[in-house]
């Protein structure tokens, strides 16, 4: 007697517990100086900050990218999430985040996301970006 047998059938495989947020940012206007542009990168946070010193205070709850590059018409940018485990995660602030100086808290917003991003294992969520250093983005309550 043969017997053959099958776990799943012609199921599909799980998703992949992996989310990517993928993004464009577009510059517009003029850069400022070179010593006040130090650093820029995508942040996706699972909270909405008040100040910079959020951010280390919640450091666990930020997804942060690569550093973008400066002084170009235009970026791209990735960030992988683990999601094993967990039917959904919610960012609830993202945008670029600017370094304007050499001290630690010396980061701001540049331009924010203007909604929450809910990530799913498997999906993968694609955003575009206008940032302008003449009017960047500030922390909420902040005037």
């Amino acid at each position: 007697m043969l017997l053959a047998g099958c776990d799943s059938g012609l199921a599909p495989p799980p998703p992949s517990p992996l989310a990517a947020i993928e993004g464009t940012v577009y510059y517009n206007g003029p850069w400022p100086p070179p010593d006040s542009v130090r650093e820029l990168r995508f942040v996706a946070m699972r909270f909405v900050p008040q100040s910079a010193l959020d951010l280390l205070l919640h450091f666990n709850e930020l997804v942060i990218s690569d550093t973008l590059r400066r002084f170009v018409d235009s970026d791209t940018f990735r960030v992988v999430i683990d999601l094993e485990g967990v039917a959904a995660d919610t960012f609830h602030y993202s945008g670029i985040a600017w370094k304007f100086g050499p001290g630690l808290l010396d980061w701001r917003p540049l331009v924010v996301y203007d909604r929450p991003l809910i990530l799913r294992p498997g999906e993968r969520r694609p955003i575009v970006l206008e940032a302008d250093f003449r009017n960047p983005a500030s922390f909420p309550g902040s005037p």
